[in-house]
């Protein structure tokens, strides 16, 4: 009996974090790791001018990005060559984001954003995304 219950109360505990994580108000970050293929720099840079930044304008500019910062590695080692950051207003602005991507994207290129990038994928690899809120609201 008491096992069942310090279990009860330690998966209450191991979902309560991040639950309250959710419910903080304050700007979340999203960031999303790229690699780009070797030798294909010119090409990734090409299609995220063409593609990617306009779509993510529209974004901000329809409010639903507060907004968006593109970072290519410098410097260092690992795999991780492209950053993509997005500003989101709260946990709730992230709701749906990919439908508004996709309406961004035929506002912007006529076709949904996954169409619009083409054979991007081919030329990168996406590693992950990681979610951060300010320490201080």
């Amino acid at each position: 009996m008491r096992r069942t219950a310090l279990a009860a109360v330690f998966l209450s505990l191991a979902t309560a974090a991040p639950l309250l994580g959710q419910a903080q108000s304050g700007h979340v970050y999203a960031i999303r790791y790229h690699e780009v293929h070797q030798g294909q720099d010119s090409a990734y840079n090409a299609v995220y001018a063409e593609v990617v930044r306009p779509v993510y304008d529209e974004l901000v500019k329809r409010g639903v990005l507060v907004s968006y910062l593109d970072l290519t590695q410098a410097g260092g080692a690992g795999r991780t060559t492209h950053i993509l950051i997005t500003e989101h207003a709260n946990w709730a602005a992230l709701d749906g984001f990919p439908e508004k991507l996709d309406e961004a994207s035929r506002a912007v290129h006529g076709k949904p954003f996954g169409e619009a990038l083409g054979d991007l994928a081919k030329i990168r690899d996406y590693l992950r995304t990681e979610y951060y809120m300010s320490i201080v609201p």
